[in-house]
């Protein structure tokens, strides 16, 4: 009877202990692991594609810059740049086509690591 309820109690905290260490392990994951770098690209090559929109919207034409967006509060100074450190690049034509792309890892633009909104 007492081995059993021994046995019942370290099965308790053994559990609880895996429990524990399995959430520690899951924040080392999430810390490590987190969104990759070409999403968190995608997600700021969107941004700015959109203030660029609200921009056009609101001026019938494209910015003459990065401060026009930021001062305009369509976006904030964070979300122009990649997380590889280079200014995400965009570009208006007449016809109301609006584009934006980062260099990607390779800082390079016009490379096939590009990236763009597109999934």
């Amino acid at each position: 009877m007492i081995l059993r309820r021994l046995a019942v109690i370290g099965g308790i905290a053994l559990t609880w202990m895996c429990a524990f260490i399995g959430l520690c392990s899951l924040d080392a994951f999430f810390v490590s692991y987190g969104p990759s770098k070409t999403h968190t690209a995608r997600l700021n090559v969107g941004a700015v594609e959109n203030a660029l929109w609200q921009y056009m919207i609101e001026f019938n034409r494209c910015p003459p810059g990065n401060d026009d967006l930021i001062r305009g509060h369509y976006i904030n100074t964070a979300a122009l740049v990649d997380p590889w450190g280079t200014a995400i690049a965009y570009s208006c034509s007449s016809d109301e086509d609006l584009t934006a792309h980062s260099a990607g890892p390779d800082r390079t633009f016009g490379t096939a690591d590009d990236v763009t909104r597109d999934f």
